[in-house]
């Protein structure tokens, strides 16, 4: 299947181009299980929805004590992943 583009120059006289259809593909962004979890525990932790703490995070919504706790439990982890990496050598 072609696609036919018309053009027209600076004479105003136009011509027609073929020129086939590219398929346009969106990749989506890969979920991440730490910070999917992440958002879970906060959600249960404020009896909120999962999505309203999505939305807070991407700030379409306002809420500083939702921000507060993603920020202390990623720091948390953050802490603990490196202190385990201290202790254990990983090749």
């Amino acid at each position: 299947m072609k696609k036919l583009i018309s053009s027209k120059s600076f004479e105003n006289t136009s011509t027609t181009l073929e020129a086939p259809i590219k398929q346009v593909t969106y990749s989506k962004k890969q979920r991440s299980a730490e910070r999917a979890a992440r958002v879970k525990r906060v959600a249960e932790m404020f009896d909120v929805d999962v999505s309203h703490v999505n939305k807070v995070l991407n700030g379409t919504r306002m809420n500083d004590e939702i921000i507060d706790a993603y920020i202390k439990l990623e720091t948390g982890e953050n802490l603990l992943v490196s202190a385990v990496k201290k202790l254990v050598k990983f090749q």
